[in-house]
């Protein structure tokens, strides 16, 4: 298991001045944004904002802390906290919101490339984690395949174990049987990405 806490993490401004990106993972590691495989980020939108366009990418977008509504080529959504609304990175995209600023998890994949699966968790105070992630794929991941991922992403609320505190907004990799417990209501999203080579269509499965 390995914590990546969103607070540690570098923020990089838009060109367009209208929020800045924390990239938790992606892979490639160094690629640009365009060159990815996937990427999971939080982004900070101030007031009304047009999305660069991620041609090839598919994006799933989260609100982590208020409503944003997201026109998806002149198509509106009015989104909740903690769902999820999937577009294609080519698609023409903007966001309005009643607060001045929120925060948003993004999730980007490269469309044809991986198999994509999201699963969010509800956890009560002094509810382990653990028990509740069942392993998703009977496919191994890790070291053997790089460029594969098994996470979760703390959406609100907080967890706690022999790592220390996990804050909203930070990944934990590899989290099947760990010991971390929720101190307060919290809410995960269980991320797990796959190669599509691997014997296997690519596919999306939203929460």
């Amino acid at each position: 298991m390995r914590v990546i806490r969103f607070g540690e993490q570098t923020a990089t401004p838009w060109a367009n001045g209208g929020g800045h990106t924390v990239t938790l993972l992606q892979h490639p590691a160094h690629a640009e944004p365009t060159e990815v495989i996937w990427r999971l980020s939080v982004a900070e939108i101030v007031g009304s904002s047009a999305f660069s366009m991620f041609r090839g990418l598919s994006r799933w977008f989260v609100p982590l802390t208020d409503e944003v509504e997201v026109t998806v080529d002149e198509q509106s959504n009015r989104v909740h906290p903690l769902d999820a609304l999937s577009f294609d990175g080519a698609d023409r995209v903007s966001t309005r919101q009643h607060q001045q600023t929120t925060h948003n998890l993004n999730i980007m994949v490269r469309t044809g490339a991986v198999d994509l699966r999201l699963r969010r968790c509800t956890l009560e105070p002094g509810e382990s984690l653990g028990p509740r992630l069942t392993p998703s794929s009977a496919r191994p991941i890790g070291d053997e395949y790089p460029g594969e991922l098994d996470a979760l992403v703390v959406l609100d609320g907080r967890l706690t174990g022999a790592s220390g505190e996990v804050a909203p907004w930070s990944l934990v990799t590899e989290p099947t049987g760990c010991d971390l417990a929720a101190t307060a209501p919290t809410h995960v999203l269980h991320v797990h990405i796959t190669l599509a080579d691997r014997g296997k269509p690519s596919a999306a499965h939203p929460l």
